[in-house]
């Protein structure tokens, strides 16, 4: 764990120790990681060329889409993506 502290020290001001502790708390989250794929690849595409979107966010929105999942997000490019991404909107900042 001490090589992973090294680039948590970026935390400005906090410190390894605290570093750390933010390290150990997302190291207990419980995470599924998904590795891309084809079919993901293709829709990610997909949404990317009809939309005006960023790549990271054609690949969020074709994850959701393909895991049939809820995207919980403040940022107003998932708007209008399909009318299948199921979406919960958190108040944007003002």
């Amino acid at each position: 764990m001490a090589k992973l502290s090294r680039p948590l020290t970026l935390l400005r001001g906090k410190g390894e120790e605290e570093a750390l502790k933010r390290l150990q708390l997302i190291c207990s989250l419980k995470v599924n990681v998904v590795e891309s794929n084809y079919i993901l690849n293709l829709k990610a595409g997909e949404l990317k060329a009809r939309n005006k979107i960023s790549i990271a966010d054609a690949y969020i929105s074709a994850l959701s889409l393909l895991l049939e999942c809820v995207l919980v997000h403040k940022d107003s490019e998932f708007e209008n993506i399909s009318p299948k991404l199921k979406e919960y909107r958190l108040p944007y900042k003002i």
